[in-house]
């Protein structure tokens, strides 16, 4: 005892002497732990701070801010720094023990800082209230955010998951523990809430998922003693992302339900929330059905003794879950179930059981029979099953069941038991409710988060096991990387690490660590590299530095790169600005000295030269005032003998008056003689009838037929043309004279003679004519006299044909000349002297060769003496005059401009206002029939527009159309200068063959494709093939077919024809038809009526004028009685067919005599009575038919296009001067006397060309025709390009119809049962709908092999098609199969690759050497076989038909998935590009879907594609699969680009190619470089537009006043793209709150406006098609339109921008006025009403009178009733006139837009909805979204009730069928519900405004 004594004493003063030290080393401040002086288990020190040291005791103030004075024995301990202020991670405490930890967490507690991190951990202390942490704006602080950056909450741990997940592409969980009343639940909400938050997609999915919790919470938690909202379960939620980080789904597991809670609760404790909610949430009327009281009527509800909760709404919570449920697709159903058995639990606790003896046993019974049996019909079941479950038991033995009563104890647990079962299996059920609704199966799992919550059994700290997990963080390494994740990352940390994949990784890791962590804490292991959480953070601090750097510096080079090219640019400019500065001023003061020398030169020269002219003046003068003195003189004495003369007479009276009368008279023209002329100005009138008569009064001579009942019009409104887009004001007519005209003539107007042309003339010939011209002009203007004698007879030979002979002999020294003259020569006797009876009804054009111009050509060289004779030999009319100056301007392409330079002189600053007007007059003629050369049409147009007004536009609308329709080849008819004289169209009568006439408007430059055009408009014709126009004067008849030939051409032709006949021009008789000229193999006439009964008329008038002729008499008679059956019906009388015989035979068969008449009345009767047409009693229409099909097969050559033409090689025929004639049939080689000398039908004929020699002019075209047979027939026409072009018109029209093709080679099914085999010569017949034309578009056909009878899929390659729509004979066939046919296609292609030059094209054989994996047998199918170009192994960087087996790419190649991804891209390229049989048009995206959206998805698939692509563009000689391997270039380089490595290949090879797509490749790839790949693959109309050679899309847009335009959109437009572009069209201010949307179906989506444009369309179609699929299981087809709106009204003021204001704002707020959203006065609306009836009526007061049958359209729908409609009259009326009346209708629109400007709900967009979440809201409610936020307004009354402005609106969301918003902070904020189909539209329209308050709020930061 007394060593125990001693060593007591001895610790003590141990004490006492710590005590004392300790005392003395601390100072009034100073912060210090207290130990405990109790030895309780859970007492800790205290921190506390030092107020005061008394000796040995110190004074301190605690922690709880309570004073002590400690006694020297009291413990006391310095406390760490950390541990004074606290700190937010507590790794970083020095005091590392439990008293530390309290502190800290005691610290930030009391300053709201409820989070602290322990490392990576977040403790939590539970604040028991509100903070306001949770707000929208925290989110977006701790959003992309480093983690420790920030102070430490729950979002930063959410945002830490969610950026892991997304960055290592790892699955992510967060534990969440804590005893009850920590704050799981709650912080589990957040985060799950913080998680749909940063996902931003506001979707359903996301508001589902955060809607399970009420339900969750309602079942599965209850009030406890120390949380009113404890978790009584444990739960696990995996939440699911896609690859983009947006939340796809979640699913919930729950476990550990605390069942007993059901029957049993603790003093202060109640049930599961969801009962009390239900009680006091649910309506009377639901809770009669249930037969529910209050909570305290239940037995289950009252054992805590308490059945409220403070703080908790159990109303407002009940709407919610109900509110979730809806959300979580429970159906009303499945609610009111779940409510029975809720109801059904609460009464069976009321249930009690009686004590009861049964059969000596004890057993219990109910008393209360009502209640069971209230429990037996909410359950469903029976009563006295009921009963007997709770009362008995059963038990089975031995196969014998055994029923015994059960005791009131035991009764009572079976009660429990069932009742607790009943809520877990319900439970259950909701769990897996929710997860049916938030979970898909089949939804593809990227990446996701759990979160898993426990309930630990644990008190404090301590137990929570704190202290030892920061000293396990502190001590151990919580951070692992692997060597080679460690390295990818880390590695540009230090200098010289190679990648992962090319270097050692764990000495590359080490040196990492070495280098950077220097000597820290961290561990290398084996295979991995172990951190702490604080090297872990350095690392991605260090890693984020040195990537901003590594930035900065790559940044600060390209911008010095730059800027330094930039600066030596400029240099260089400044550098050669300054020497052409210094040079032009140098060059500036030589000119200065120059000009003052030369000035020095001209003033002495100028002073001499005035010397001498004042003194030649002076003479002159003298000499003229002699003169004039002489000549008064001589008048005088004129006098003085004229008055002697008189007198001598007897005169003497008079004779002195007459004389001096006479004397004045001479002296007066004396006087006028000397006058000056001024001339007349441009802008005169030139136009004065009188005068224009006095031109054109050669016209005046006899009367003119007048043509047609059509009054003539102008020509600018008959033929309208557009403006010149260049500017020629510069091109005046003197700059081009000084620049052109020879010697020292000028541009201005003389009388004199021309020595020489104007301008400089090769040929002598030339030069002759333009002097004899120049006097011509001279004469026609009055500006030259006429020979005064005529010295040789009237001559009736056209001026035409003179000129002709004149320029021919100027023509014929040429080399030309003599060419032709050879080569027409070589042909044999001359063709004109012989009787052309076929030529002369239709021959097409005759040549120009003709004899006599031959023989002209030869004869001496007299051309001056013709000009001479021309112009000496007698005077001509002005009409030969005319003919004179237009025919050479339109046989010598050389004279235009110098007959064109020639009038305009003539007409610049011409004195004579007669010259003047006849100069103009003739200008207009000349435009009307040639151009002028390129050189000068723009000085002419310039001269002409400067012309007077008269003529200016006449003239300028006469040279457009000159232009556009070429230079005729006669010159103006009379017709045309009656036109000329008045300035309209010429009226043309056009007679059809069946007697009706249509006159149409023409002018001098109409060709036959115009008026055809025309007549076919005019009569709706659509089968418009192979009419034409013809010409008939006396009995010639000539063909002017409907292309481009002039018809006023042949009108001249004809005046002049009967000129020289003797006839007079103006009377000639000429008429036009419009008749069938020739039919199209394919002619059907059953598809165009009005065409068919056109050429019945034309053959039954042919038939009876003898122009078709039938062999055969019954023939003829068939004919005859088809005709009386058109006309008559089925009544045949002998006399009626007598009576009109004769119209139907021709003449010389029944006007012989009587007997004629008799038999051929019996044979037409014959012929009726035997038809078909009588006994079925047909309609006349098909008959109809039947005769034009009859006509077209019984004379073909008579309806076929004749052409002139010589043979030059070939075959040899009987002839060489032959007819070409065209027909359906095939052509025909005819002579003059219409012998056919060879036949050739189409599929005998492979192509055929033309040439033209240059220098040769119409001499020198040839066209050649290739046969089958090897044969090359060329012949030289002037025809030679319209017959080939017929010729292959027909030759291609076939082969698209035709349904036979012929076999090239063998081809053998390579294993493939649908494929077909067959050997070279095979005929095949196309099957399936299968025709030519697919064989020319897609590649392959269906068809059956003639031979072996056998069907299947075959390559178009393989084939020829027969041009044929009947099936060939096998002769032919086998023709197709010879050599000669082989080497024929062969010449034709070696032809075609000839005309291309060999360039050297860029490939990818380098490439594919590194980076292509090696060819394999798989690869080379059989059917690589083909052709014998691909025998032996194909390079894999080269075109191929094959499959491929295996991707090109090495690096795709390691990968199955992607492998597999590969080749099935590669077998949707073949299909689409032909190669593969397909039964996907070009134009769907079928093919395209399966091309592009694996590689829009992996990076390396893009690489493999356009390596593919590249792959099957190298060496295609197949052109169609050519052209449709383009087209996917094209779509792909507008979608996405390559790898850098491959960058340079797909760029060489684009820019060596020439096919036009390629540049506009390399251009949309340049593009999607700068603006980012697409989404989605391309659209419908994409694909088309390129299917369609157009590069350029054009999309139409609408607008809210109903106006539209089109703007063009491209792949890589995105919409705000888009919206600038209209925005900058319409001028509008600013484009901010304008939008795109697209309606499609009943739907109508804003785009937004960082989506690509065909993407947003692309991916709605989409969702379109799956959301309504088409019932026969095909693609639906949805159209859609596009609007531009505005959308966002956050700056709009009235007036600002009237474009918008008139366009938008107006037409956008009218319609939500009158639906009556707005609340309005009926005073206000009945003005705004006059406001109204303004903008839509105008100054319409008559319409005010009926103002009561527009009321709707004027005033709201809910204001209607306000006053009577006189009433509304009265009102809208008195405004009008006081406010309306006096502004325009604009200015009123603005009136009205100021008006609903000051009402809070201007510029919003309404939305009526249903809501049953809030009870404080009626059920219907009127919801506006504007920039002030979400108004709540009452539907009847307009009252706004609530005002949510958007940064009080925490998260929102939409379904299908709802819209969900939650209002306040994320913790108790107040939701709201709605019910509505415009949930997309409100949750788009929050998410923008949201986004551009947020966007505007950063920029004003």
């Amino acid at each position: 005892m007394g060593k125990d004594s001693d060593r007591n004493k001895s610790r003590d003063k141990r004490r006492r002497s710590s005590a004392s030290k300790n005392a003395t080393n601390f100072f009034p401040g100073d912060y210090i732990w207290v130990e405990p002086s109790s030895g309780r288990e859970f007492d800790v020190a205290i921190g506390a701070r030092v107020v005061s040291i008394d000796g040995r005791r110190i004074s301190v103030e605690d922690d709880t801010k309570k004073s002590t004075v400690l006694p020297p024995e009291r413990r006391i301990k310095a406390m760490h720094p950390t541990s004074v202020q606290g700190v937010e991670d507590m790794i970083s405490l020095g005091d590392l023990h439990e008293a530390g930890i309290l502190r800290n967490l005691l610290i930030r507690y009391n300053a709201n800082l409820i989070y602290t991190y322990t490392g990576s951990i977040l403790v939590a202390v539970n604040p028991y209230q509100n903070l306001p942490i949770y707000t929208v704006e925290q989110i977006r602080l701790y959003k992309s955010k480093k983690f420790g950056e920030l102070p430490p909450h729950i979002f930063a741990i959410g945002d830490n998951s969610y950026s892991n997940m997304n960055t290592y592409r790892r699955d992510q969980c967060i534990v969440i523990s804590g005893e009850s009343g920590a704050g799981k639940t709650e912080n589990t909400k957040l985060i799950l809430q913080y998680l749909t938050a940063i996902s931003a997609r506001h979707s359903w999915i996301e508001q589902q998922v955060l809607e399970a919790n009420p339900i969750l919470e309602a079942f599965g938690n209850a009030k406890t003693l120390k949380n009113d909202n404890s978790s009584r379960f444990g739960k696990y939620i995996d939440i699911h992302f896609s690859s983009e980080g947006v939340i796809e789904g979640a699913r919930i597991e729950q476990y550990l339900l605390e069942k007993s809670r059901l029957v049993s609760q603790s003093k202060g404790e109640r049930n599961y929330h969801i009962f009390y909610c239900m009680l006091v949430g649910l309506p009377k009327e639901e809770l009669q059905q249930l037969k529910l009281k209050s909570a305290s009527n239940y037995k289950y509800l009252t054992e805590g003794e308490t059945t409220t909760c403070e703080g908790r709404n159990d109303v407002r919570e009940f709407a919610d879950i109900r509110s979730a449920m809806k959300v979580l697709m429970f159906t009303d159903a499945e609610v009111n179930e779940m409510f029975k058995l809720l109801a059904a639990i609460l009464h069976m606790g009321n249930l009690k059981f009686k004590a009861k003896t049964i059969a000596n046993m004890d057993g219990a019974e109910i008393p209360d029979n009502a209640l069971l049996a209230t429990v037996a019909e909410l359950l469903g079941v029976e009563p006295r099953h009921l009963k007997a479950g709770l009362t008995s038991r059963s038990i089975t033995a031995q196969g014998e069941t055994v029923i015994s009563p059960i005791s009131v104890d035991s009764a009572t647990a079976t009660r429990d038991a069932f009742v607790k079962g009943i809520y877990g299996r319900l439970f259950i059920w909701i769990v897996a409710k929710i997860n049916s609704a938030i979970y898909n199966p089949s939804m593809k799992k990227c990446n996701s988060i759990g979160m898993f919550d426990r309930e630990l059994c644990c008190r404090q700290l301590r137990y929570s096991g704190m202290m030892e997990t920061i000293r396990i963080r502190r001590a151990g390494y919580p951070i692992r990387h692997t060597f080679r994740e460690f390295v990818e990352r880390y590695r540009f940390l230090i200098h010289g690490c190679p990648p992962a994949h090319k270097g050692d990784n764990a000495s590359s890791a080490k040196r990492i660590c070495n280098e950077v962590l220097q000597g820290t804490d961290y561990q290398i292991g084996r295979t991995k590299v172990f951190l702490k959480d604080a090297q872990d953070s350095f690392l991605e601090r260090e890693r984020d530095r040195m990537l901003t750097l590594k930035i900065t510096i790559l940044q600060r080079c390209m911008r010095g790169w730059y800027y330094r090219k930039r600066f030596l640019l400029i240099q260089q400019n400044v550098l050669f600005l300054t020497v052409w500065w210094r040079y032009q001023i140098m060059k500036r003061g030589f000119a200065r000295l120059q000009g003052a020398i030369k000035a020095r030169r001209q003033n002495h020269k100028f002073t001499l030269l005035r010397v001498s002219l004042t003194g030649l003046q002076a003479r002159c003068r003298g000499y003229l005032a002699r003169q004039r003195y002489q000549q008064r003189l001589q008048a005088k004495r004129q006098r003085d003998k004229e008055e002697a003369e008189l007198r001598r007479r007897g005169d003497n009276q008079r004779a002195k008056e007459i004389a001096d009368r006479n004397y004045q008279k001479t002296l007066m023209e004396i006087d006028e003689g000397i006058d000056m002329i001024a001339p007349v100005q441009d802008d005169e009138n030139v136009d004065d009838p009188q005068m224009v008569d006095d031109v054109f009064d050669f016209l005046k001579d006899g009367t003119v037929r007048r043509r047609g009942s059509m009054a003539p019009i102008g020509l600018g409104e008959a033929f309208p043309t557009t403006e010149l887009q260049e500017d020629v004001s510069e091109y005046t007519f003197q700059k081009y004279a000084t620049t052109y005209f020879q010697g020292n003539v000028t541009h201005q107007y003389t009388r004199r003679h021309l020595k020489q042309p104007l301008l400089n003339l090769q040929n002598q010939g030339d030069r002759l004519a333009a002097l004899a011209l120049w006097v011509t002009i001279l004469r026609f203007m009055g500006d030259m006299t006429e020979p005064k004698y005529s010295s040789v007879e009237r001559d009736n030979t056209p001026v035409m044909t003179k000129i002709s002979g004149t320029l021919g002999r100027n023509f014929s020294k040429s080399k030309q000349f003599k060419e032709a003259v050879a080569l027409a020569e070589s042909g044999s006797t001359n063709m004109t002297s012989k009787q052309r009876k076929l030529i002369s009804m239709t021959l097409k054009k005759k040549g120009k060769l003709t004899d006599d111009l031959m023989r002209q050509l030869k004869a001496e060289d007299t051309t001056e003496d013709t000009y001479r004779s021309w112009l000496e030999s007698r005077p001509t009319t002005n009409m030969e005059k005319l003919h004179f100056i237009i025919g050479h301007g339109i046989l010598r392409e050389e004279l235009r401009d110098e007959i064109y330079c020639q009038i305009c002189k003539q007409l610049t600053n011409n004195p004579g206002k007669s010259s003047h007007a006849r100069g103009w007059i003739l200008l207009s003629l000349c435009v009307g029939c040639f151009a002028p050369s390129g050189e000068f049409v723009n000085y002419l147009y310039n001269f002409i527009n400067r012309g007077p007004q008269g003529y200016a536009p006449y003239c300028y609308m006469r040279l457009r159309r000159t232009f556009a329709n070429g230079a005729r080849t006669q010159p103006p008819s009379w017709l045309e200068l009656q036109a000329t004289k008045s300035k309209t169209t010429i009226s043309v009568p056009i007679t059809f063959m069946d007697g009706t006439t249509k006159t149409l408007h023409a002018d001098s430059a109409s060709t036959a494709r115009e008026l055809c055009n025309q007549l076919t408009d005019k009569i709706t014709l659509r089968d418009q093939f192979g009419f034409s126009l013809y010409i008939a004067l006396f009995d010639k008849v000539s063909s002017l077919g409907s292309g481009g030939d002039h018809v006023m051409d042949a009108i001249s032709q004809c005046e002049q024809y009967a000129k020289e006949q003797g006839a007079q021009e103006r009377n000639a008789p000429w008429r036009l038809f419009f008749r069938k000229e020739i039919f199209a193999p394919w002619h059907d006439p059953t598809e165009d009526h009005v065409a068919t009964n056109l050429i019945y008329q034309q053959i039954v008038r042919g038939v009876k004028c003898g122009e078709y002729q039938c062999e055969k008499e019954e023939d003829l008679a068939m004919l005859a009685a088809q005709q009386y059956y058109i006309e008559f019906g089925s009544d045949l009388r002998e006399d009626r067919l007598r009576s009109n015989i004769g119209s139907y035979i021709p003449d010389h068969y029944v006007s012989s005599d009587e007997a004629n008449l008799d038999k051929w009345l019996t044979l037409v009767s014959n012929a009726y009575k035997k038809s078909y047409y009588v006994k079925e009693n047909v309609e006349y229409l098909r008959l109809k038919e039947d005769v034009v099909s009859f006509a077209k097969f019984k004379w073909p050559l008579l309806f076929s296009r004749f052409y002139e033409a010589i043979r030059i090689s070939g075959p040899p025929l009987e002839k060489n001067e032959i007819i070409i004639a065209v027909t359906w049939t095939g052509i025909y080689f005819v002579d003059d006397q219409e012998h056919i000398l060879r036949e050739l039908t189409y599929p005998e004929i492979i192509t055929s060309t033309s040439n033209k020699v240059a220098g040769q002019g119409l001499y020198g075209q040839t066209v050649t025709i290739t046969t089958i047979r090897g044969e090359n027939f060329k012949f030289r026409s002037v025809n030679s390009e319209d017959i080939r072009t017929l010729i292959l018109f027909f030759i291609e029209g076939l082969k698209k119809r035709s349904k036979f093709v012929v076999a090239l080679q063998d081809y053998r099914s390579p294993g493939d049962s649908s494929l077909l085999s067959f050997k070279r010569g095979d005929l095949i017949l196309l099957e399936d709908d299968c025709v030519g034309d697919t064989a020319l578009s897609q590649g392959w056909c269906v068809g059956r092999c003639d031979r072996t009878n056998e069907t299947g899929n075959f390559p178009a390659e393989t084939v020829t098609i027969v041009p044929s729509i009947t099936k060939p004979d096998r002769e032919l066939v086998e023709l197709y199969a010879t050599e000669e046919a082989e080497k024929a296609r062969n010449m034709i292609e070696s032809e075609d690759s000839k005309a291309e030059p060999a360039e050297k094209l860029h490939t990818l054989e380098r490439y594919a050497a590194e980076n292509f994996r090696m060819p394999t047998a798989g690869t080379i199918s059989r059917r690589s076989q083909l052709t014998s170009a691909r025998r032996g192994v194909t390079a894999l960087w080269k075109y191929s038909r094959d499959p491929l087996q295996q991707p090109l790419l090495l690096k795709v190649l390691d990968n199955e998935t992607l492998s597999h991804k590969a080749v099935h891209s590669y077998t949707a390229i073949l299909k689409y590009m032909g190669e593969l049989p397909t039964r996907s048009a070009p134009t769907d995206t079928d093919l395209t879907d399966q091309i592009y959206n694996e590689a829009l998805k992996e990076e390396v698939l893009r690489d493999e594609l356009y390596c593919q692509l590249m792959k099957q563009l190298t060496d295609n000689r197949n052109r169609l699969s050519e052209e449709r391997g383009w087209e996917l270039m094209w779509l792909a380089t507008g979608l996405f680009t390559c790898s850098q490595t491959l960058m340079k290949e797909l760029n060489l090879f684009l820019k060596s190619r020439k096919h036009p797509i390629a540049r506009d490749a390399m251009v949309r790839l340049q593009k999607t470089l700068k603006h980012g790949q697409r989404k989605y693959p391309p659209h419908k109309v994409e694909v088309e537009a390129i299917h369609h050679k157009t590069t350029q899309i054009f999309h139409k847009v609408y607008f809210p006043d109903d106006s539209d335009q089109a703007f063009e959109v491209s792949s890589g437009t995105m919409a705000a793209d888009l919206i600038d572009a209209i925005a900058q069209r319409l001028n509008i201010k600013s484009s901010e709150g304008f939008s795109l949307f697209v309606m499609i179906s009943d739907k109508v989506i804003s785009v937004p406006e960082d989506d690509f444009f065909f993407d947003f369309v692309r991916l709605l179609t989409d969702w379109m098609r799956k959301t309504r699929p088409n019932r026969d299981g095909n693609k639906a087809l949805f159209a859609y339109r596009v609007f531009f709106m505005r959308k966002l009204w956050t700056n709009v003021t009235p007036g600002k921008d009237i474009n918008a204001d008139l366009i938008f704002h107006f037409n956008q707020e009218l319609p939500k006025y009158l639906r009556g959203y707005h609340k309005c006065s009926k005073e206000v609306a009945a003005k705004l009403a006059s406001i109204i009836f303004k903008a839509r009526y105008g100054d319409d007061r008559a319409g005010l009178s009926q103002v009561g049958s527009v009321l709707r359209s004027l005033v709201p729908e809910d204001l209607l009733k306000a006053y009577s409609t006189s009433e509304w009259k009265k009102q809208i009326t008195k405004h009008f006139n006081e406010t309306a009346a006096g502004i325009s209708r604009d200015e009123v629109k603005v009136e009205f837009l100021k008006a609903v400007h000051q009402w809070p709900t201007f510029g919003s967009a309404f939305f009526e909805v249903r809501q049953n979440s809030d009870p404080q809201y009626p059920t219907k409610l009127l919801i506006a979204i504007n920039r002030h936020g979400v108004l709540l307004i009452h539907t009847v009354t307009k009252e706004i009730l609530e005002t949510n402005p958007f940064t009080s609106v925490s998260n929102w969301s939409s379904g299908n069928t709802f819209f969900h918003m939650t209002i306040g902070n994320l913790i108790n904020g107040t939701k709201l519900l709605c019910e509505t189909s415009q949930g997309y539209k409100m949750d788009d329209l929050m998410s923008s405004y949201v986004a551009l308050l947020f966007s505007n709020k950063q920029l004003k930061r």
